[in-house]
């Protein structure tokens, strides 16, 4: 049953993400112990692959046990291939990404919630799960 319930909120999670803006979402990701890793990106594209402009992002909620930064780095976008954008995904980009640094000997689990303000003025908010490993 717990199966079930899970597929159930993924294929609603889907849906809600094919549509209108997402006013809230949840992500997850494991780091190892110790390491930085960037756990969040954000990039605005128009179909030809070029920038709409900068996006914002925004840690609303730092992490307990661990350290959020900000920072551009080179990413590569990850449109879905039902989005005409996605393309775009061969190419490499300068955009602004939020890295996690666990506290030095922590194990365990993180959260933290972050803000996202698209160059085309939409914004979301997202919560990143964090598996210190």
């Amino acid at each position: 049953m717990r199966m079930q319930g899970a597929l159930r909120l993924a294929a609603v999670t889907a849906l809600i993400g094919a549509g209108a803006p997402i006013a809230a979402l949840a992500y997850d990701f494991t780091v190892p112990a110790g390491v930085p890793r960037q756990v969040w990106f954000s990039v605005s594209m128009n179909e030809d692959c070029s920038l709409m402009g900068e996006d914002v992002n925004r840690v609303v909620v730092a992490p307990e046990h661990g350290r959020a930064t900000t920072r551009r780095a080179v990413v590569h976008p990850i449109f879905a291939a039902t989005n005409p954008r996605h393309v775009c995904n061969t190419k490499s980009v300068t955009a602004p990404t939020i890295w996690y640094t666990p506290q030095a000997g922590y194990v365990g689990e993180d959260t933290m919630t972050v803000e996202t303000i698209a160059a085309g003025g939409s914004s979301r908010t997202v919560t990143i799960n964090i598996h210190v490993k």
